[in-house]
């Protein structure tokens, strides 16, 4: 498998309940990205099942799973987040999409995730529900506080540093502006 694409995603419906989920596997090579998603997907917790799928886990199988060619050995499963939204394009309102989509961004960069792969085709629709759901955080990256700067008699030069800075814009505001950007091409 090439390393752009090492997850295969399955819908799996539970008969007794009719619950449709989403189970991505891997094989033993990229392990360790399922788990890198997995960890993202806590740290997504709190807004989980509203701006991105609720997280169920991850198995790792004692018999491998064969198809389409490959062997999965581990998988990570997602509640159902909705059909592309591409399908939705035309049916839907472009504010309504817009300022929906921008939420899902500003309350996944609040809990401090650059999702890094902010394109239309990560993101899902409900048309039942209208809302919008961001996936597929594999490529995702958590991005800690900047500590705070020592105190001393250099403080001036800090500051001015600091506002040079700021008039530059930050990797959440660029991821921000992209994903709408491309949003609004697709809408034309």
């Amino acid at each position: 498998m090439s390393s752009y694409c090492f997850f295969k995603q399955h819908p799996v419906r539970l008969s007794s309940s009719g619950y449709t989920l989403v189970a991505k596997g891997v094989e033993r090579v990229d392990l360790g990205r399922l788990r890198h998603e997995n960890d993202l997907y806590d740290r997504l917790q709190p807004i989980q099942g509203t701006h991105v799928p609720v997280c169920l886990g991850s198995v790792d199988l004692v018999l491998p799973y064969y198809y389409d060619s490959d062997v999965f050995e581990h998988f990570l499963f997602l509640s159902w987040a909705g059909l592309p939204l591409f399908d939705f394009i035309n049916r839907t309102t472009k504010v309504d999409i817009v300022n929906k989509v921008t939420e899902a961004y500003k309350r996944i960069h609040r809990l401090h995730i650059l999702h890094h792969d902010a394109e239309p085709r990560n993101i899902m629709y409900d048309p039942k529900s209208g809302n919008v759901m961001i996936v597929d955080f594999e490529r995702a990256e958590f991005r800690s506080r900047q500590p705070l700067g020592p105190l001393g008699p250099n403080a001036q030069n800090q500051r001015k540093r600091r506002r040079t800075q700021k008039q530059g814009k930050d990797d959440f505001e660029k991821e921000q502006e992209s994903v709408t950007g491309s949003l609004l091409r697709l809408m034309k």
